[in-house]
C-alpha cells in the first residue's frame, strides 16, 4: 500500500505522510533535474527577480530534487 493509499484510509495521519514525503525528498528520490547546474541556477535565478518587488525572500535552498524557500 503507498503513502496516499494509508493517508487515505486514515492508517498515517497527515504529519506522518508529510514527515515520510519530506524523508524521501531529503534522500533525493524523484527527478533530480536540480542536480544540473544550469537548471537550479535558472530557478535561483527567478526565485530573486522578484525579490522586494513582490515579496521579501529571507531564505532559499535549491536541492537536487526540489526547492525550500521562506518569504
Amino acid at each position: 500500500m503507498n503513502l496516499i493509499e494509508q493517508l487515505d484510509q486514515e492508517e498515517i495521519t497527515d504529519v506522518e505522510f508529510r514527515k515520510k514525503i519530506e524523508y524521501y525528498l531529503d534522500q533525493g528520490y524523484g527527478k533530480c533535474y536540480l542536480k544540473d547546474e544550469q537548471i537550479a541556477e535558472m530557478v535561483q535565478t527567478n526565485l530573486l527577480h522578484h525579490q522586494d518587488k513582490k515579496y521579501k525572500l529571507y531564505a532559499w535552498v535549491v536541492m537536487p530534487n526540489h526547492l525550500n524557500y521562506l518569504v
